[in-house]
C-alpha cells in the first residue's frame, strides 16, 4: 500500500517536526547536497543517493530536489 509520492524541492533550513510520522521513506536525491539530520543522528547525502529510513519523530533536510515514496506498515 503507498502512502503517498511525488517530487520535492527542500528548502535550506527544512525540517519535520515535533511529530511522529508513522510510516516508512524511500527518498532518492535528484540534485545537491547536505547533512540530513533524523532524531539527533547526521548523515552526509548527495545526488544519485537513495535513502530510507522509517518512524521519525524529528527530521532536518538540506537543500535538495528529491523523489519520495512513503509506505505504511512495511518493515525493513
Amino acid at each position: 500500500m503507498l502512502y503517498n509520492c511525488g517530487v520535492e524541492y527542500c528548502n535550506p533550513g527544512w525540517s519535520y517536526g515535533p511529530k511522529r510520522r508513522e510510516y516508512h521513506f524511500i527518498h532518492f536525491v535528484k540534485e545537491g547536497k547536505g547533512t540530513l539530520t533524523i532524531e539527533g543522528h547526521t548523515f552526509h547525502i548527495h545526488k544519485n543517493q537513495c535513502l530510507s529510513y522509517q518512524r521519525v519523530k524529528y527530521l532536518f533536510m538540506p537543500p535538495i530536489k528529491k523523489i519520495h515514496v512513503n509506505i505504511p506498515g512495511l518493515a525493513f
